[in-house]
């Protein structure tokens, strides 16, 4: 079992409007979303999940799609377990 536990920093625009009230300039903070279309979750490669979301920021919120790359799916597979420390944080 491997737990994806990778810090992937974005650094976003001091007046970024996605950026949670109270965090201040050099701060992280996580933006998770939920994608509004669901697929099957039979795939056995997390890989298969990291697409789906990265496609759906793609063509999504215009102030995330410049980021849709980074994004990672916060799921589990047989071999990959989500932690609560996941992978993403964002910085100032």
């Amino acid at each position: 079992m491997t737990i994806r536990n990778v810090e992937n920093v974005v650094v976003v625009p001091d007046d970024w409007a996605l950026i949670p009230s109270g965090v201040q300039p050099g701060g992280k903070f996580r933006l998770l979303f939920i994608t509004s279309n669901l697929i099957p979750a039979t795939s056995g490669d997390i890989v298969t999940y990291d697409t789906h979301v990265r496609g759906r920021a793609a063509t999504g919120h215009f102030r995330i799609r410049p980021y849709a790359q980074k994004f990672r799916a916060v799921g589990s597979t047989a071999s990959v377990r989500a932690g609560c420390g996941q992978r993403a944080a964002s910085s100032r």
